[in-house]
C-alpha cells in the first residue's frame, strides 16, 4: 500500500502493520477459499497467530456534544453564563457537579464503548476459528 504525507490515519496504520511479523491479513484468507460464517472476524493476524489485531477509526466528531449537554443543563436549570465558560465552572454551582460532569464524559464515550465492544466480538470470534 503507498502511503503518502495525506493519507488518512487509517491507512498509515495498514501499511504499518504490514510490514510486522507474521502478518496476515484475515480478509484475504477468508477469500481464498477457508470456511466463512456469519461471526464477524478481526482484520489481521501477527506473529504466527499469537496476536489478533482489530483496527478501529472513530469516525464520528463527537465536538459538538459537550456544547449540547451543557446548553440543554442550562436551559432546563436556568443557568445563564455569557462568553466562554467551562462545563465546570457552569456545573460547579449545582448540587450535583459530579454527576453532571460524569453523565458528560459518559456521553461521549458510548461511541468509544460500543465500538470497543464489537471488536471484542471480534477478536473472540477470530480466536475460536484458530
Amino acid at each position: 500500500m503507498k502511503v503518502n504525507a495525506k493519507s488518512n490515519l487509517r491507512a498509515r496504520f495498514e501499511a504499518f502493520v504490514e510490514i510486522l511479523d507474521g502478518f496476515e491479513n484475515i480478509d484475504a484468507l477468508l477469500k481464498t477459499g477457508q470456511k466463512t460464517d456469519t461471526r464477524m472476524r478481526a482484520d489481521y493476524l501477527l506473529q504466527n497467530r499469537r496476536v489478533i489485531v482489530e483496527q478501529k477509526t472513530l469516525e464520528s466528531n463527537p465536538t459538538g456534544k459537550p456544547q449540547q449537554f451543557a446548553d440543554r443543563i442550562m436551559r432546563e436549570r436556568g443557568i445563564v453564563a455569557y462568553g466562554r465558560v467551562t462545563t465546570q465552572r457552569i456545573f460547579s454551582s449545582q448540587p450535583d457537579a459530579v454527576a453532571l460532569q460524569r453523565d458528560l464524559v459518559l456521553s461521549l464515550a458510548k461511541v468509544i464503548d460500543a465500538d470497543v465492544a464489537k471488536a471484542d466480538k471480534q477478536t473472540r470470534d477470530t480466536r475460536l476459528d484458530l
